[in-house]
């Protein structure tokens, strides 16, 4: 079984990190981390470049959260099961109010921040559990305005200008990540193979061989009985 035919709110376990279905899109399955990265059992933080007027969420400025995220994300997690995708990141005028966007930027990322208003972004104190501070991709127009969650779970909306927060990273499993076993809960989440994912694609160009091997021998045919009738 596909891990792209799972719900929204169900867990997958990628090399033992736990991750929560968000959605399905174009067969990729977008989940966000249970808990913000530890380095060492302790959060890991950054914060963005503190002489910038203002904190944009950019995979491609160096002084950016979003760079540091996307560069060095795979020192933490294994970033192999994800796909670089498009990510949308909505600019605010002032504050970071749901609906109040006045314009949305792309880039292409495998790992991400959350977006404040997307599903199981919050953090949360379910099963006892309660997660580090982490930033969101939300950004401003206005002076040094960010998203992010604190410590104590209280989303901030405001100047950050020497604030250090986590890193909840988001990203697309890929396509063609298998199931092999787990019930997609909490306690008995989906395990998926990576040997198993390629099976899948050597399966898939085998299969693409075979079916190119038949077109041939059809065409080849039907080239016989031209010349004969």
């Amino acid at each position: 079984e596909y891990l792209n035919t799972a719900s929204t709110g169900e867990y997958v376990k990628l090399d033992n990190k736990l991750y929560r279905v968000i959605d399905v899109e174009d067969g990729y399955t977008k989940v966000i981390s249970d808990d913000a990265i530890n380095k060492d059992n302790r959060p890991l933080t950054t914060n963005p470049d503190g002489l910038a007027d203002k904190i944009s969420y950019n995979p491609t400025d160096k002084g950016s959260v979003a760079y540091f995220i996307n560069n060095r994300a795979s020192e933490f997690i294994n970033t192999s099961y994800f796909a670089s995708r498009k990510i949308n990141v909505p600019v605010y005028k002032n504050k970071i109010i749901y609906g109040e966007e006045v314009k949305t930027k792309s880039y292409k990322a495998k790992i991400f921040a959350p977006n404040m208003y997307e599903m199981f972004s919050a953090q949360t104190n379910l099963y006892g559990h309660v997660s580090s501070s982490y930033w969101y991709l939300n950004s401003s127009n206005g002076k040094r305005i960010a998203g992010a969650v604190t410590d104590i779970g209280v989303p901030l909306n405001k100047e950050t200008r020497y604030l250090s927060f986590g890193i909840r990273p988001c990203g697309y499993i890929k396509d063609n990540a298998i199931v092999t076993s787990g019930l997609g809960t909490r306690n008995n989440a989906y395990i998926t193979k990576k040997h198993l994912w390629v099976s899948s694609i050597m399966n898939r160009k085998r299969k693409n061989k075979k079916n190119c091997h038949l077109f041939k021998v059809l065409i080849f045919g039907l080239f016989i009985l031209l010349i004969l009738f």
